[in-house]
């Protein structure tokens, strides 16, 4: 049954998005064999529209009629690839004016003294929608995080089917048979008006359905080590993934510090090229006043480095 929730939840989707189109009349209806309002659990609301904020609005409108109606709905967009660009913009919108986010606010035209901040704001969405693509495509880099996950995932289903072990089997056997059989005979004699032949036909139809159930009983403390067995693969795949998290978590924050660290030496040298430029506009101009010599000019121009050392040495 459970293979057959899928296609009738979005079915059920489906047909209450199409009803929902005045416009769209309902042409042909599918409903699987047997199918009933009670076998569906949760329903997956699929909108398609090139708008995604009309998309959203209507999946959630739908997601509330069929919460209404007594289903469990999920709106699609929570489950796409693209489904971390709305709390990333929220993010961007409240760490607009924070220092550490200065530079992604003037790319987005949240700073008022940028040229075409209007024209800048139209960016949000490919913004998040690229650095959410960036969070996706982040486990494709470390696959060792996807295998201590899959490796845990599997541990915890080996415990499962452990534990199956100590539950009662239940099983059902049927067959069924078939026979038929044609007999004819032509050398009896006539009686009457009935013909000198015999024909005999036989079919037989016959069943045999066998149902059982077995209970476990004793086995040595066997399963019980076999379940032990798997809580310890399954603790141990438990903490190989944690650690594996931990490890990514310690990288991550090594390389937000190392970029911290160079935005800060970019930050320094700017303010020493400044104070260059400062040093060296000075001791042009008072060469120009004639109070100055062309050696301290030299001098300061050598602090701002060799283009412009060369620059006014020519």
């Amino acid at each position: 049954m459970r293979v057959q929730r899928r296609p009738i939840a979005l079915a059920v989707a489906s047909v209450l998005l199409v009803a929902a189109c005045t416009t769209t009349k309902m042409v042909h209806t599918w409903s699987a064999p047997g199918f009933s309002k009670t076998s569906v659990k949760k329903v997956l609301v699929l909108g398609i529209s090139t708008n995604p904020s009309l998309r959203r609005l209507y999946e959630d409108t739908f997601s509330v009629k069929l919460e209404k109606l007594g289903y469990k709905a999920v709106s699609g967009y929570l489950w796409a690839p693209d489904a971390a660009v709305w709390p990333l913009l929220e993010v961007i919108d409240a760490s607009a004016s924070q220092d550490w986010c200065r530079s992604l606010a003037a790319h987005l035209g949240y700073l008022t003294d940028v040229p075409d901040a209007a024209h800048r704001r139209g960016r949000r969405y490919a913004v998040a929608r690229r650095v959410a693509g960036l969070f996706d495509a982040y486990a494709t880099h470390r696959p060792d995080m996807l295998s201590a996950y899959a490796a845990h995932k599997a541990s915890l289903a080996n415990v499962r089917a452990a534990k199956a072990e100590f539950m009662p089997k239940v099983f059902v056997s049927a067959t069924g048979s078939h026979n038929s059989g044609r007999l004819r005979i032509t050398s009896l004699p006539g009686l009457g008006d009935q013909s000198p032949t015999m024909n005999v036909d036989t079919n037989r139809t016959g069943g045999v359905i066998l149902a059982g159930v077995t209970v476990p009983l004793f086995d040595g403390g066997r399963r019980a080590a076999q379940l032990a067995q798997a809580r310890a693969a399954a603790d141990g795949a438990k903490a190989r993934l944690a650690q594996v998290q931990d490890d990514a978590v310690k990288q991550i924050a090594v390389a937000d510090n190392a970029l911290r660290t160079s935005l800060e030496s970019v930050s320094a040298a700017d303010a020493l090229v400044a104070a260059a430029q400062t040093t060296f506009d000075a001791a042009l101009g008072a060469y120009r006043s004639g109070v100055g010599s062309i050696r301290l000019v030299g001098d300061r121009a050598a602090d701002l480095g060799p283009p412009y050392f060369w620059q006014t040495g020519q």
